[in-house]
């Protein structure tokens, strides 16, 4: 039986802005390859990203600002992350291994099972054909040296991959 940690510690240059939302098609252009999971009122999307193309894995969600609640793209390098709130879109991008003017953090990556709506979603993606496909979380540590503890500051979606 092959155990697999479900967690690893390391540490990273990453930066993270604020972003103004511009749509969807920008945020696509940049990531190029990787994932989207869309949150609307009317339901919850995900999507493949390749070669600056989106392809929706279940229906067009006709993603309008309207509807929007929560929206995640990204790749192995950065995440786009938008929210509303106060009837607003709020959004920042996360980006890792950067050598310009990047904090250096201490990140937990985390691979998470999926089940349920999102696993029959992304079940039939070509590169995801095992039984198990997993989420692979990176959360960013803060550490406060005046009282001893550590928390995590940032959270941003990494990539699915199956095993």
């Amino acid at each position: 039986m092959d155990i697999t940690p479900v967690y690893t510690v390391s540490r990273i240059a990453s930066q993270s802005d604020s972003v103004e939302w511009h749509g969807i098609l920008p945020l696509v252009n940049e990531i190029q390859n990787g994932w989207a999971i869309l949150w609307q009122v009317n339901g919850v999307f995900s999507a493949q990203i390749k070669n600056g193309k989106i392809q929706w894995l279940n229906e067009d969600p006709k993603v309008e600002e309207k509807f929007l609640v929560r929206l995640r793209i990204f790749n192995d390098q950065r995440e786009y992350h938008f929210w509303k709130s106060n009837q607003k879109i709020k959004g920042r991008v996360r980006i890792d291994e950067v050598e310009n003017d990047a904090e250096n953090f201490e990140v937990v990556d985390s691979d998470m099972v999926i089940r349920g709506f999102l696993f029959q979603q992304i079940r039939n993606v070509e590169e995801l054909d095992d039984k198990y496909i997993f989420i692979r979380t990176r959360n960013y540590v803060d550490h406060y040296p005046e009282t001893q503890q550590a928390t995590f500051n940032d959270s941003r979606f990494v990539k699915f991959f199956s095993r």
